[in-house]
């Protein structure tokens, strides 16, 4: 079996499937996404449990938690690129 790292990896794609069933734009499924992982972050996963199941309970606690500033949302990260290059496409 991989690292940690290389199955949130694998995972991530999933997630990312789950969450844009619960909303209406991929940008609110990836936030979603972003607030699940970010949990992730900040604990292990419990010996007991595997890395997916883990993972997907993480991102149902996510679903029910508003966003934070930690996790810039998606459309924040677009607004700034779209400011910084003054409205001009890449």
């Amino acid at each position: 079996m991989g690292s940690l790292s290389s199955r949130v990896e694998e995972i991530v794609p999933r997630m990312r499937i789950v969450a844009r069933t619960w909303t209406n734009t991929q940008e609110q499924a990836d936030d979603i996404v972003c607030r699940a992982l970010e949990l992730a972050l900040r604990r292990l996963p419990p010996p007991d449990h595997g890395i997916e199941d883990w993972l997907f309970g993480l991102l149902n606690l996510a679903r029910s938690r508003p966003p934070r500033r930690l996790c810039e949302t998606l459309a924040d990260r677009r607004r700034s690129t779209w400011l910084s290059h003054e409205g001009r496409p890449d």
